[in-house]
């Protein structure tokens, strides 16, 4: 991987970041794996069944919404690209962690 365009996953011509944000989306998934985890060896299985539904609502909600984003590219000549992933991103992680919290009350 080229260290100088760490922003675009090593390949700025196939990828790109121009909101320098799509590290916190990373990072973000590794803590809400990481709490997973925590959880299932801690034995807490309600939360780590809220931890479950969680990733998945962000993961379906992420996928479906980037690929509207990529859909609208030429339309929008590549801004909604950009802006779409970002926003994308953002709602994402909004959506689990609410859905997680939603999950939490229920099977309490």
């Amino acid at each position: 991987m080229n260290p100088g365009f760490l922003y675009a996953a090593g390949n700025p011509v196939n990828h790109t970041d121009p909101n320098g944000t799509s590290f916190f989306g990373d990072f973000s998934s590794a803590l809400d794996w990481a709490g997973l985890a925590k959880d299932v060896l801690s034995g807490d299985s309600a939360a780590a069944y809220a931890d479950k539904v969680g990733i998945i609502t962000g993961i379906g909600f992420e996928a479906v919404c980037g690929a509207v984003a990529i859909g609208g590219a030429a339309a929008t000549l590549g801004v909604s690209v950009g802006l779409g992933v970002t926003a994308c991103g953002v709602v994402s992680y909004e959506l689990a962690e609410a859905t997680k919290q939603g999950t939490e009350i229920a099977v309490s």
